[in-house]
């Protein structure tokens, strides 16, 4: 059965669309012409072909639906007359008809239990959902706490929960080593974030010498002059030799005259001053003076190829301990520096050097520490590939021991589900199986017992009945199972019946085949009916037939007397309209429960569907009452020809009435007058067209005036008892 309705986007029902919702059994729904009825119809005859539209089922189960309108009339009535015969179940052969009673009942408890395993299968495939996404999200949050870290290690899997949480499926039997969360990060830190190319190598500092300098024995050496000059022994007491070395060199500028004392010089102090500083003492300074020149060369170059290493673009460097390390250095070395200025001024100064040798030794240990990060990095870059592997193996291994809670729950879960997935899947196998063998034995007892035959004696009693005497159906001599239309010569009537004819004999066929079927193995199969407009072109006589053998499928389909489970009725008529539904018209308490009631309207080219909670129409004239409820809202030319027809049919078709003009007169202001002529021109024959020439205001705020106006007809005429008794009922 059809619970909804949704139409959109289709002839006249725009993007926006309407809802039938809540549909029952019986439908009835109520339309003028172009309103959008046929529409309905066409939808529910083959919803696929409507997008934008849609159907939803009881139990998500459709039903064959079987639809009269003009479509079936134009394509099942064609110019040589000839139907498709329609299959029936004869009344003969009792048991076989108790069989397939039997079997329906069979076949609708094999359905009622497949509707009960969908519903488990449902829930199960709810509950496998639930589990994959609370498992994704358990993901998601590890994945949000290392996304940081491990960037690189969830390249492809980080912009998606569900490829995140299938990733960590797929890691469970890793077995990589397992790493404490520290130890990972630094070894991404190498891999993922620092591997930007390959770093040289710091040349290792070559110091070996230093420590020669250092030590050379000239620095604690006393160069002083010969002991065995007479001289000597003077200067050896005085332990002045460095005083007396710097005046030697003023001797020869004094004309001999002492540089000291300013007294004539023996002459031969000359000669002992040279023999006490001789070539020995010579060689001696000049070790001195090539020592202080070596050392301070050395230690410069050394310095700067330090601040070369400083300054290189390494990241493994620590600049500041570099900068440390020359400070130091410089410090010291400036001491040793002032320490050889001291020695050659005073030969015979006895001096030690600061040793440099340690400072050196921490820098050496420093660039060897820098080295071997420089190796590893760059061994990590010559195996980048498999590094980087390694390391996402390590990185999902830790990732997989923080979820191994999680993923045994999941696990635990899917395991049970998918154990009651399959045992439902095999039960709905089994069901279905069994469904279709006993369809097969319906079918095969239908066929045993269906005939076209009874249709055409059927139909043609009808016709009989009803005086449409000059045609009948015979069955087609050539083609066996179906008709042809024939007149009493037999000959095919080809085009000559009337439109009331063939809408007559069309409404007949399709009477027939909702309670059959054109193939005699799918009589028995439950359906939805849909009835539109059938008694267009149709006489009183014919009108009245036709509600009554509708009435009478409504009520087989109300009490489940045969397999027509819900039927729709769309016409324009209000007589059919309170014709098929005369029977329903009981007090509320008891009104049947399994009905709907429906009108659809077309405004500004827009149809609308609205609900009613009974029947809305009764008569024509009281229709038009209902319309100045639906359309008080709207703007005043729609409402004016609404109050016109009620006005006319009131006053001239109920009883004739005289002078309007002191009605109209008795208005106070002119645009009141104008209305009320307007209003009451059409009791006056040939003055249809009266308000060409009228200026009449339609805009929405003229429909008070006009409601005002219509009221004041009904009381200036005596009338408005009969005005307040159709408003209580209809517009309050």
């Amino acid at each position: 059965m059809i619970k909804n309705i949704s139409i959109r986007n289709m002839a006249t029902f725009n993007f926006v669309g309407q809802s039938l919702d809540t549909l029952n059994k019986i439908n009835f729904i109520y339309g003028a012409n172009g309103s959008g009825k046929t529409t309905i119809s066409r939808l529910i005859a083959n919803h696929v072909e409507y997008g934008d539209c849609c159907l939803t089922w009881e139990d998500d189960r459709p039903l064959k639906t079987l639809v009269y309108n003009r479509d079936f009339i134009n394509s099942n009535f064609n110019a040589n007359s000839e139907l498709k015969g329609i299959f029936t179940l004869g009344k003969q052969e009792k048991d076989t008809q108790e069989k397939i009673n039997f079997k329906k009942e069979e076949q609708k408890k094999i359905e009622d239990n497949i509707v009960g395993l969908d519903l488990n299968l449902e829930e199960q495939k709810s509950n496998e959902i639930t589990n994959e996404n609370n498992f994704r999200e358990q993901c998601w949050a590890i994945k949000g706490r290392y996304d940081a870290d491990f960037l690189k290690a969830f390249e492809g899997v980080r912009n998606s929960k569900e490829s995140f949480a299938e990733k960590c499926k797929r890691e469970r039997d890793n077995h990589a080593e397992l790493l404490f969360f520290e130890k990972l990060k630094e070894e991404a830190e190498n891999i993922y974030k620092n591997t930007t190319g390959k770093i040289s190598f710091i040349n290792l500092l070559e110091y070996s010498n230093l420590e020669t300098l250092e030590k050379n024995d000239i620095l604690r050496a006393k160069i002083i002059g010969k002991d065995d000059v007479n001289i000597s022994a003077l200067i050896k007491k005085l332990n002045n030799s460095d005083w007396v070395r710097q005046g030697k060199s003023f001797l020869q500028e004094s004309n001999n005259l002492c540089p000291f004392c300013q007294q004539k010089a023996p002459d031969d102090l000359s000669m002992q001053l040279e023999e006490y500083f001789d070539e020995t003492y010579s060689r001696q300074i000049d070790r001195l003076v090539s020592l202080n020149a070596q050392y301070e060369n050395y230690i410069k170059q050394k310095m700067s190829i330090i601040q070369e290493i400083a300054l290189q673009d390494n990241k493994y460097i620590d600049k500041a301990k570099f900068n440390d390390y020359q400070a130091v250095i410089d410090s010291k070395f400036k001491g040793n520096l002032l320490q050889l200025s001291k020695k050659l001024k005073e030969p015979s100064l006895v001096i030690e050097l600061e040793s440099l040798i340690q400072d050196f030794d921490k820098i050496k240990q420093e660039i060897d520490s820098i080295n071997e990060k420089v190796k590893e990095q760059n061994r990590i870059i010559d195996n980048l590939t498999k590094e980087r592997s390694e390391l996402s193996r390590k990185v999902w291994r830790f990732i997989i021991e923080e979820l191994k809670g999680n993923l045994s729950s999941y696990d635990k879960q899917k395991d049970e589900i998918s154990k009651a997935l399959k045992g439902l899947n095999d039960k709905l196998g089994n069901k279905k199986i069994a469904l279709n063998n006993v369809i097969d034995e319906i079918v095969e007892l239908e066929q045993k017992i269906t005939s076209v035959k009874p249709t055409i004696n059927a139909i043609n009693k009808i016709l009989s009945s009803f005086g449409f005497a000059g045609f009948s159906l015979k069955e087609h001599e050539q083609k066996k199972g179906h008709y042809l239309i024939v007149r009493d010569d037999d000959k095919i009537v080809e085009e000559t019946l009337s439109e009331g004819e063939k809408t007559f004999i069309t409404f007949l066929y399709f009477y027939h085949l909702i309670q059959g079927s054109v193939e005699n193995s799918i009589i028995t199969e439950n359906r939805i009916v849909v009835f539109d407009d059938p008694i267009s072109s149709l006489d009183s006589d014919v009108l009245f037939i036709v509600s009554n053998l509708i009435k009478k499928i409504i009520y087989n389909c109300r009490k489940d007397f045969c397999n027509i489970k819900q039927v729709f009725i769309l016409t324009h008529n209000t007589f059919f309209y309170k014709e098929v539904t005369f029977n329903n018209l009981k007090k509320d308490k008891d009104k049947p429960k399994d009905e709907t009631f429906w009108i659809v309207r077309k405004e500004n080219n827009i149809s609308k569907a609205k609900r009613y909670n009974s029947c809305p129409i009764k008569t024509s004239y009281e229709l038009l009452w209902l319309e100045v409820k639906e359309k008080k809202d709207t703007n005043g030319a729609t409402i004016q020809n609404t109050l016109r027809r009620i006005i006319e049919y009131y006053y001239k078709i109920l009883g004739d009435f005289g002078n309007f003009d002191q009605i109209i007169n008795s208005f106070e202001s002119e645009e009141e007058q104008v209305i009320c002529r307007s209003l009451i021109s059409w009791l006056h024959d040939g003055s249809h067209n009266i308000n060409e020439e009228m200026y009449v205001d339609n805009n929405p705020n003229s429909v008070a005036r006009y409601l005002n106006v219509f009221k004041g007809i009904f009381k200036q005429t005596g009338h408005e008892a009969h005005y307040e008794m159709m408003t209580n009922k209809f517009i309050e």
